[in-house]
């Protein structure tokens, strides 16, 4: 349909038969001859699939690991930036999620990890998703790119919106590129949502009004400043966890995750509003982050951790008498990645550690004890068996955050513990069980996996995941501590899980690093055979960097 035509080809080899498969916008017959005239042989296929493993892995292979562990380092090496870039930002589809539809969130986390691939690509997604706002800073929760115009949802989620200025912020940070707030894009427009209406499949028009990206990101933080009667902000018709969407159907109910991950966004933007000399907005968004994490600590921590939420009526989700999800993954990882080591954080991951990962099974649970229809009802997270997906079973992207929040808390082993579980390639080289259990691929992480009694450790949802690029963004920022700062980067990395020695080549902006980090009595840096500190300049040469690090 639509002048879409498709064809089919062969290739007879003397151990079987190559099917070619394509599709084009035209005429087939060209394409057609072209497919048949380039591949005519075994051999021709043979070597086209080498280019294209080159070209891929000239984009994927910014960092190459090498810690003794062959499974693991092909998968931070090759598999998970692939998965993070191909799957997610390009082909958005997978066995489980045949759309190709953009996410507002979705494609702007994924475009996290392609920053550290190609940072344009970060850039062309700040882009296309400030083009799909709307003018009181909330967002289409996704979208489809057609001829008539992008038809999508308009939602009351209230996290979609944030990671517009959460993104930008960490694109401007790490490439030093502040041209991409002067950039002006315009605004979609519909009619706002009636009071009866969670969300609305349309498609929105184009705004008259055109502003710079940092007016977007400004408009998306000013939507989300109204808060609750517990000083926490409104979890709207979800938050980050869809499946919640009737936690707050009278527009009362509150979000403890969304709280801190507003006070993360609050941070990392009022150091653009200083760049972009707007201090009053600065100090006033600092003042706003202070404010809410002490609402956070006053009304949402239960003594050995942080509640999830509050529904409509103020009953209180994610709390230690709770008959389902006493305990949730987000809150708990994201006090320690707000608020690093305190008292409170570290208490809250070890209740988080306790009683969400298996150790035995290899399984890190989102929430627990599922939802069963004991208590009052969250949405339809609820309709899932319990167990399975969100619904008590591992979904991969939080326990990706449960590390994250981990490694900042401390709890370096803890942390490290659960990349290993979660990681496929690993478990498949070790434990055959495992095997037996998982049926999914080993080179791809599952966006879930079941922790139902009957169906422990089976993958779910392959391939369309969040949980790659997370991953990626988590092993290279916490265990080898890289970050960069446009034209400086720092290394701060860890020695834990076992791994007394690694080694990693970067390769940023032309130039090449070959990083050996050990364990030792006392931490210390060495670069091209000089002592030095742990910041290191962009100047597209060949260096050898020794790193010492005290455990």
């Amino acid at each position: 349909t639509g002048g879409i035509s498709a064809f089919l080809s062969r290739v007879e080899t003397s151990g079987g038969v190559i099917f070619l498969l394509g599709a084009c916008s035209g005429a087939s017959e060209r394409l057609y001859e072209h497919i048949c005239s380039r591949f005519c042989t075994p051999e021709d296929i043979k070597n086209e699939f080498e280019r294209y493993a080159e070209r891929c892995e000239a984009l994927c292979g910014n960092f190459v690991f090498s810690t003794g562990n062959s499974a693991r380092d092909a998968m931070l090496s090759f598999y998970l930036p692939y998965q993070a870039l191909y799957t997610r930002m390009l082909a958005r589809t997978g066995l489980y999620q045949s759309s190709g539809a953009y996410g507002f969130r979705d494609q702007l986390q994924d475009s996290l990890a392609a920053m550290r691939m190609k940072p344009e690509l970060t850039k062309v997604q700040l882009y296309r998703s400030a083009a799909h706002q709307f003018t009181d800073g909330t967002a289409m929760h996704w979208w489809h790119f057609t001829r008539g115009g992008d038809r999508g949802v308009r939602s009351r989620c209230s996290d979609d919106y944030l990671w517009l200025p959460y993104v930008c912020a960490r694109y401007i940070d790490y490439t030093g590129d502040e041209t991409v707030l002067s950039a002006h894009i315009y605004y979609r427009e519909s009619p706002h949502l009636a009071d009866s209406e969670n969300e609305r499949y349309e498609i929105p028009q184009r705004s008259e009004l055109c502003e710079d990206m940092y007016s977007h990101c400004i408009r998306a933080i000013e939507h989300a400043l109204v808060f609750g009667e517990h000083g926490l902000p409104f979890i709207g018709s979800c938050d980050w966890n869809d499946g919640m969407n009737a936690v707050g159907d009278d527009g009362r109910g509150e979000s403890v995750w969304l709280a801190f991950f507003l006070a993360m966004t609050l941070a990392d933007f009022s150091v653009v509003c200083d760049k972009r000399g707007d201090t009053d907005r600065s100090a006033r968004y600092r003042d706003i982050r202070e404010k809410l994490l002490l609402s956070v600590n006053e009304n949402a921590y239960g003594g050995d951790r942080y509640l999830r939420a509050y529904f409509d009526n103020g009953t209180p989700l994610g709390a230690a008498d709770c008959a389902e999800c006493a305990i949730d993954i987000l809150p708990q990882a994201f006090s320690a990645i707000v608020s690093g080591k305190t008292k409170r954080t570290k208490t809250a991951l070890h209740t988080m550690y306790d009683n969400l990962f298996d150790s035995d099974n290899g399984i890190m649970c989102l929430l627990a004890p599922s939802f069963d229809r004991r208590a009052q009802y969250p949405g339809y997270i609820a309709g899932y068996v319990p167990g399975i997906r969100e619904n008590g079973g591992q979904y991969t992207h939080a326990a990706v955050w449960a590390a994250w929040g981990l490694f900042e808390g401390g709890m370096c082993d803890a942390a490290f513990n659960i990349l290993c579980a979660i990681d496929p390639a690993e478990r498949y080289d070790s434990d055959s069980h495992f095997i037996d259990c998982y049926l999914n691929e080993p080179y791809a992480l599952s966006g879930d996996v079941y922790y139902n009694r009957d169906h422990i450790g089976r993958g779910g949802w392959s391939h369309y995941t969040g949980a790659a690029a997370w991953y990626y963004g988590v092993y290279i920022s916490e265990v080898l501590g890289f970050e960069l700062h446009g034209t400086v980067f720092t290394l701060n990395p860890k020695i834990c899980g076992g791994i007394e020695h690694f080694r990693t080549i970067i390769k940023v902006d032309g130039g090449v690093w070959h990083i050996s980090v050990s364990s030792g009595d006392k931490t210390g840096y060495i670069s091209d055979g000089k002592i030095v500190n742990n910041v290191f300049h962009l100047d597209k040469s060949e260096h050898f960097i020794e790193i010492t690090v005290e455990k």
